[in-house]
């Protein structure tokens, strides 16, 4: 049986990003369909700038950045490389979810999926995102 391993670079297998494998299981493939489904609902024309915190691979950030600028923050460099190769127009950004390095009020939405039980700092978190 391969072995998936994390070093610094993170969860991969073989140049593969842990996450991308988990989510391209049938379970995974309806879990990311029904999330997309909810993040379009609040997606509106109004959006201009959107900023996904912990955005991987570009899971969710790549398709809803047809038409709106993008940013995604991770703080593993591995899954941000994969999702620069992937041709996405997601503006990648390497940093904390806690300390994020932007001014206030940059972004009309901020999306989040997943990231949440890796922060050891909630509070700062959630004002950060605010």
């Amino acid at each position: 049986m391969n072995e998936i391993i994390y070093n610094k670079e993170g969860y991969h297998h073989e140049g593969e990003f842990y996450w991308d494998i988990v989510y391209s299981t049938k379970h995974g493939q309806y879990y990311t369909k029904r999330v997309q489904k909810f993040i379009n609902k609040f997606l509106n024309s109004d959006i201009k700038n959107v900023l996904d915190i912990g955005c991987g691979t570009g899971r969710f950030a790549i398709p809803i950045c047809e038409a709106r600028n993008v940013v995604g923050l991770d703080l593993d460099r591995f899954p941000l490389l994969i999702m620069q190769k992937r041709d996405s127009d997601v503006n990648p950004i390497e940093g904390y979810a806690t300390i994020l390095p932007f001014k206030d009020e940059s972004f009309d939405f901020v999306l989040s999926i997943g990231t949440i039980k890796y922060v050891e700092h909630f509070d700062h978190f959630l004002d950060e995102c605010r």
